[in-house]
């Protein structure tokens, strides 16, 4: 890892201010290969106040955070997937991304 890269690394802990208004939290995604790049291109815009900014999809957001969790047990971010999908989500998709990224039985077992 590069310096740089670490510096981003540990900043993403930490939320961020754009002014004196809008405290921001930037999430790094553990998503590579082609699943970034479709993820990448199922962001959304958003308008914040006078302030334009991409985010990320629910179902790119869980499948990054159920990656993170697998690989570090963290129990927040199970917390957080299990929060995520319990408002709905696209089904289909997520699956499809499961099975390409041998995670079907981590996600079937912290969905309970």
């Amino acid at each position: 890892m590069q310096p740089e890269e670490l510096q981003i690394s540990n900043s993403c802990q930490q939320p961020h201010q754009l002014g004196t208004a809008i405290p921001l939290r930037v999430i790094a995604s553990r998503l590579c290969g082609t699943v970034s790049h479709t993820g990448f291109a199922r962001r959304r815009l958003i308008h914040i106040q006078d302030f334009d900014t991409y985010v990320v999809s629910k179902e790119d957001l869980i499948l990054s955070k159920l990656i993170w969790a697998r690989d570090t047990e963290s129990q927040l971010q199970i917390r957080d997937v299990r929060n995520l999908i319990a408002s709905g989500f696209d089904q289909e998709y997520v699956r499809f991304w499961l099975e390409r990224l041998n995670l079907i039985q981590f996600f079937e077992k912290i969905s309970i």
